[in-house]
């Protein structure tokens, strides 16, 4: 302790330093800053660390921490913008950086050429005609099939690259209700899996067909009959959209001999409009001066 001009200074080796004056007293504290990083460290490696070209990196699995000025290390939350390096459109080994700050650290993963022997080249289903759409970069399926398709218990016919094999096997039917997964397996093991989906057509389309010289002709109607369905359950179409394809001087609709106006060359029948019965829809479209129609039935269920 010393006295300087009347002011008594105590002066603490700690982080305490008060100053009396009188009977004033003021303290301050050592102002502390936050933790500095130092360094990052890979923990643990992603799950997955071969990809196929095309095929977006898994970070699932990758544990990173930090090491901190304070001496504690912190795990960190590692996203898609703390990495590079990682090419989907070029084949082989490649080093991949997770950085943070500055600070970084990296692991090693393979990227690998589709496996050819190990495809799904083909997919219909027995009886159903199916607009099918097959997709090898995403390894997908998508099959869109007609109104009134039971989707619950289908079976596929799939036909795979030479020598390899498939699970479920094709002579197996499945509910496509939800998308299924079938595995494709090649000659030397390599293996492949394709997401199969099915989708039922909004809307169910006929198209009348038919020269000034004939009847008018309907076709697409399904063997079973039209039928919609207020809920959409059993897979069935909620709406029906019929539509003319030939030129004519006028198209009218007229449904339970009620017109519709202003409708054109297409009408759409939405279910909820209609009570749950049979019901019929009637076109009359004239070719120059001659007059031709004709009826189909629709049935709406709950």
């Amino acid at each position: 302790m010393r006295t300087n001009g009347g002011i008594r200074l105590l002066v603490l080796t700690g982080i305490l330093v008060s100053i009396f004056s009188g009977c004033d007293m003021f303290n301050y504290s050592e102002l502390k800053s936050d933790p500095v990083l130092h360094g990052i460290e890979i923990h643990s490696l992603p799950a997955k660390t071969e990809y196929l070209l095309g095929e977006d990196i898994d970070l699932t699995g990758l544990h990173v921490k930090g090491r901190y000025s304070d001496g504690n290390d912190r795990t960190l939350e590692i996203k898609s913008e703390h990495i590079s390096g990682f090419d989907n459109t070029s084949c082989g080994e490649q080093i991949v950086t997770v950085g943070v700050n500055g600070k970084t650290a990296d692991f090693t993963v393979v990227v690998r050429e589709a496996l050819i022997g190990a495809r799904i080249l083909a997919f219909r289903f027995k009886n159903i005609e199916a607009a099918v759409t097959i997709d090898h970069a995403g390894k997908t399926v998508s099959a869109a099939v007609p109104f009134n398709t039971v989707i619950t218990s289908l079976t596929p016919e799939i036909t795979v690259s030479d020598g390899a094999s498939v699970s479920p096997g094709p002579e197996a039917s499945q509910d496509f209700s939800s998308p299924v997964v079938y595995t494709v397996t090649a000659e030397d093991g390599g293996e492949q899996q394709y997401t199969v989906t099915v989708t039922i057509r909004s809307q169910a389309s006929i198209t009348i067909t038919g020269p000034k010289d004939e009847d008018i002709i309907f076709s697409g109607i399904p063997e079973n009959g039209i039928v919609l369905s207020r809920s959409g359950k059993s897979s069935l179409p909620k709406t029906l959209t019929v539509s003319v394809s030939n030129t004519y001087t006028s198209c009218r609709w007229f449904i339970n001999g009620e017109e519709k106006n202003g409708t054109g060359n297409t009408v759409t029948v939405n279910s909820a409009e209609y009570a749950i019965r049979r019901h019929t829809i009637t076109v009359m479209v004239t070719m120059g001066s001659i007059p031709y129609s004709n009826t189909i039935p629709f049935t709406v269920a709950e």
